[in-house]
């Protein structure tokens, strides 16, 4: 069972990612393992991809662009911080991951930055 991306609107299995701790990881196999790190791991680097486009959005703004309104640079701004929250979350699980697989001991190839 592919564990469930954690997004501000959506829980990691019911909780959010903060809610998925060690004991419940050591209950999936290594493979699985593997493969939620690598998801996450793609998931991260298009939020961190998002959040380099709106900032640049926002920083391109009055150079023979339309202005942007106090509301508009708020929405954006709330996008850049809801990303942020993720990612960090998301890291924080694949931290867990990484901890679980040294404890099980198997192969981490399929980890990059692996120790």
């Amino acid at each position: 069972m592919p564990l469930l991306v954690p997004t501000p609107t959506t829980s990691l299995l019911s909780g959010g990612s903060q809610s998925v701790g060690a004991a419940t990881l050591r209950t999936l196999p290594a493979e699985q393992l593997l493969a939620e790190h690598a998801r996450l791991e793609h998931s991260v680097a298009h939020l961190q991809r998002s959040n380099a486009e709106l900032h640049a959005s926002l920083a391109v703004q009055g150079e023979g662009t339309e202005e942007w309104s106090d509301e508009d640079r708020k929405e954006l701004s709330g996008a850049v911080r809801e990303n942020e929250e993720t990612i960090q979350a998301q890291k924080d699980l694949m931290q867990r991951i990484r901890d679980v697989m040294h404890e099980k001991g198997g192969s981490h190839a399929g980890i990059a930055g692996y120790e």
